[in-house]
């Protein structure tokens, strides 16, 4: 693990130096603890089906995803998402 600001740590593989997860406090989301891994560093990632698109607010432009999933503006935003599906911001 390394600390790259007080309480935010990032891991990496040990023989090859791949970031694998994020952990630590949020800032932007009310202290809220969160522990991240990078999907693609898994060995069968089809097994980890999303059920919502967090963060949609900070989505590029250009880019989505084609599917009837609940999308929520950002992490803090409340309970109701604020649409379903790709596009309309």
């Amino acid at each position: 693990m390394f600390e790259s600001s007080p309480g935010i740590s990032w891991g990496f593989c040990g023989n090859c130096g791949t970031s694998l997860s994020l952990d630590g406090i949020s800032k932007r989301h009310s202290g809220l603890h969160t522990t991240e891994f990078h999907i693609s560093t898994l060995d069968n990632p089809e097994n980890f089906v999303p059920d919502r698109h967090m963060h949609d607010g900070e989505r590029l432009p250009w880019f989505d995803v084609a599917d009837n999933l609940p999308r929520y503006y950002k992490l803090d935003d409340g309970i109701e998402p604020t649409h379903y599906g790709p596009g309309n911001r």
